[in-house]
């Protein structure tokens, strides 16, 4: 119904920003990932949207790019995932990252995510590799796993990381910036500056 929105940021929430198109604020539920990519408050933004209407309330949720929607959308495909739990998925892994895990069927990355199981990642692997691959989707030749090298090395680094503070998604993504052909020790130094930058 509503599937695009073009507007000035009035606000910028946790998990959504609220959109003045043409004098009425939308609030739209948007991945926490692709909120810094909005602009500042009284900066035009636009949105690829997607209607969610329950029996008592209708909520937006969007994304920036049309593919990071589309994902948002065969992740409400699969059994036992809503919105906000679709929505929690893409906040912590990025369409590149999550497409990645799929096809590498990377049950653990997925289960970094706030909510995610075993089971449910499982599900969505089982659910939603068969689709993308049908879409052209594959991984390259030689790419092990999601997003880089995996191995008992890759998990050290990433518990290191993890003992410091930072969640596993965070880690890993500064990792996977990370030359895999470093020391252990030199890899974890280079991730902790990235972090802190």
């Amino acid at each position: 119904m509503i599937a695009r929105l073009r507007g000035t940021v009035l606000a910028i929430e946790p998990s959504a920003i609220v959109l003045d198109v043409a004098g009425v604020g939308y609030r739209v539920h948007v991945p926490g990932s692709q909120l810094a990519e909005l602009g500042p408050v009284g900066g035009e933004a636009v949105l690829h949207t997607y209607l969610h209407v329950r029996e008592n309330e209708m909520e937006l949720f969007g994304a920036v790019d049309a593919a990071t929607l589309g994902l948002f959308k065969q992740l409400l495909k699969v059994t036992g995932i809503g919105p906000k739990v679709a929505l929690a998925v893409l906040s912590t892994l990025d369409a590149t990252a999550l497409r990645h895990a799929i096809l590498a069927e990377d049950v653990s990355r997925l289960t970094e995510v706030p909510g995610i199981g075993r089971k449910t990642a499982q599900r969505i692997v089982l659910d939603l590799k068969g689709r993308l691959e049908a879409e052209g989707l594959a991984l390259p030749e030689g790419v092990p796993g999601a997003g880089g090298p995996t191995g008992p090395a890759e998990d050290d680094a990433v518990a290191a990381l993890v003992s410091l503070g930072y969640n596993r998604g965070e880690a890993r993504r500064a990792l996977a910036a990370i030359d895999p052909g470093l020391a252990l020790e030199a890899r974890i130094v280079a991730a902790l500056q990235a972090l802190s930058s």
